[in-house]
């Protein structure tokens, strides 16, 4: 008998597919723009900084990078001093959400996410640039038109709190 080993990175993947294709999200054939105007994530779209130094620790653009299909964001930090391009989609078979990012020093992550009114709710698995592998949630809040907060959940929850430029 043969054993083979698989990466941790790789068992999350293929666990994240199997819940995305008994988890549709939206019915074939629609955009990911239907879902992100139903649940009034649209506002999302634009750049968001820190609200103490307007930009300069961390600044967030989203825009469509494909009308309707496909949004890009690029996240600038200082610290980390980083910049972060992801990218979100749709499966058009099972509906699900996606998201797939990588960063300018190495590290890449990929999950999905969930969009309803107010939150959006990132569950990735990521490797940093130094192979570290795990998984990680990330909530995004609508405060209000021109307030974005960020949660970031793995141990003990970190918030940063973003203003629309």
């Amino acid at each position: 008998m043969k054993i083979i080993y698989l990466n941790p990175a790789v068992i999350a993947l293929i666990t994240f597919i199997f819940s995305a294709m008994s988890e549709a999200k939206l019915q074939a054939g629609e955009k990911l723009s239907t879902i992100v105007a139903e649940t009034g994530w649209e506002r999302l779209i634009g750049t968001w900084v820190d609200p103490e130094t307007k930009g300069e620790n961390n600044k967030t653009t989203f825009a469509w990078k494909y009308e309707g299909a496909v949004i890009e964001s690029t996240s600038v930090t200082k610290i980390p001093n980083k910049v972060t391009t992801t990218l979100f989609g749709r499966n058009q078979k099972t509906g699900a959400v996606f998201v797939m990012s990588a960063d300018s020093a190495g590290g890449t992550s990929s999950g999905e996410v969930v969009f309803t009114k107010g939150l959006a709710t990132f569950k990735i698995g990521y490797v940093s640039e130094t192979a570290d592998v795990g998984n990680l949630e990330i909530r995004y809040t609508l405060v209000d038109k021109d307030t974005l907060e960020v949660t970031f959940v793995m141990g003990q929850p970190v918030t940063i709190k973003l203003v629309r430029a």
